[in-house]
């Protein structure tokens, strides 16, 4: 039996703006969480992955990146024989 004890997801997007929704999604888990500057606009449930700030979708602090972001996500707990990811 294979045992796994980490799995992780990176992705890069290059030419991404601060405020425009868009969503990462991972054997239909959605990743990252709501950031505060768009819960007015969505209800809280609009992702930012491509804010132009890298490493910031799981909630931390991040740093900021011109039109370029990259983000890495825990994906362990989603894990399937055949995995798949979609951008919106």
């Amino acid at each position: 039996m294979n045992s796994k004890d980490a799995a992780k997801l990176s992705v890069v997007y290059l030419t991404g703006t601060r405020g425009l929704p868009n969503y990462l999604e991972f054997n239909g888990e959605m990743l990252g969480v709501p950031p505060e500057y768009l819960s007015e606009s969505y209800g809280g449930k609009a992702m930012d992955i491509a804010n132009e700030v890298c490493f910031d979708a799981c909630g931390g602090e991040g740093f900021s990146s011109s039109y370029f972001d990259i983000e890495y996500f825990e994906v362990l707990d989603y894990l399937q024989a055949d995995n798949s990811v979609s951008f919106f």
